[in-house]
């Protein structure tokens, strides 16, 4: 059945009105038309801001307005969140890209298909801080959830270590210190072959490319060999649990009545994916061992 969803404003401003259409119907007549867009309506991209008291200066990107209510639903206290509408988003407006030049990490949560690999290189080059982030099982972040995926454990494993600990102190994070923060494994991990792109254009404002890195940067730590995952094993309880993330050097750290993980950063996105198939096994013995 139809259903109106309201905007960040509320209800009484209609900004767009845009209906999906039924499969049957595009099986009939162009089935490459999934949606269709009411004349005169805003395709302003959907802007939903953090709830936390203090900005946490994250942002997650996805491409449909679905998606986005959905995740601020349920982790608008850790992110904003921000839909596309589209895997090859070319222009935004003024005020969407100052708040993303301002954002202290950008999680890009495009479609985990060619389109959404292909349409990466552009967030990539216009924004510093941007991270490709796609789900770990799915397409999309609703069909993450449907298969069982914990979105908040998704959304606080993708922020720096860095930014986690000034979240947490009620800081506000040191822009500078994140500069050139973002991790490019899970580039290597697409399927399509980049080429150069332009950067994302503004409306009455040209965005700024990738600054230069800083003269002097410490060195990270390697990332851990394609693998380590093969070491997680069922836990025999609660206390064992913890063990076993000790031994790939991860640990969980509680978190208000929940907890969160560290040290699995870097992690080869296979390994990555196999540590959440790992947590909803195991994840009942880490909430007790922390709680007790």
């Amino acid at each position: 059945m139809p259903q109106i969803v309201p905007g960040p404003d509320g209800a009484d401003l209609v900004e767009r009105v845009r209906i999906r259409r039924l499969d049957v119907d595009r099986q009939e007549f162009r089935p490459e038309h999934k949606y269709h867009v009411v004349e005169g309506s805003s395709m302003d991209l959907l802007w939903l801001p953090c709830t936390a008291q203090n900005d946490t200066g994250v942002v997650v990107v996805q491409e449909t307005e679905m998606d986005s209510y959905m995740l601020h639903a349920v982790a608008g206290d850790l992110t904003s969140c921000l839909a596309s509408m589209t895997s090859n988003i070319r222009n935004m407006s003024t005020a969407v890209f100052e708040r993303l030049k301002n954002a202290s990490c950008i999680l890009v949560a495009l479609d985990c298909d060619k389109a959404g690999a292909e349409g990466w290189p552009r967030w990539r080059a216009t924004f510093p801080r941007a991270k490709r982030w796609p789900v770990p099982m799915g397409k999309d972040a609703g069909e993450a959830f449907g298969a069982g995926l914990d979105l908040r454990l998704w959304v606080q494993a993708g922020i720096p270590e860095g930014l986690q600990l000034a979240m947490l102190a009620g800081q506000a994070p040191d822009m500078t210190s994140q500069e050139g923060a973002h991790e490019n494994k899970a580039d290597q991990d697409a399927p399509c072959v980049e080429q150069p792109v332009p950067p994302i254009e503004v409306a009455e404002l040209q965005p700024e490319v990738a600054a230069e890195p800083p003269a002097q940067k410490k060195r990270r730590p390697s990332p851990p060999e394609p693998g380590i995952s093969k070491h997680l094993s069922t836990a025999a309880g609660p206390l064992d649990s913890l063990a076993i993330l000790r031994r790939v050097g991860v640990e969980a750290v509680p978190d208000g009545d929940d907890y969160r993980l560290t040290g699995h950063e870097r992690w080869p996105l296979d390994d990555y994916c196999a540590l959440f198939a790992w947590m909803r096994r195991n994840g009942q013995w880490i909430k007790m061992a922390l709680n007790s």
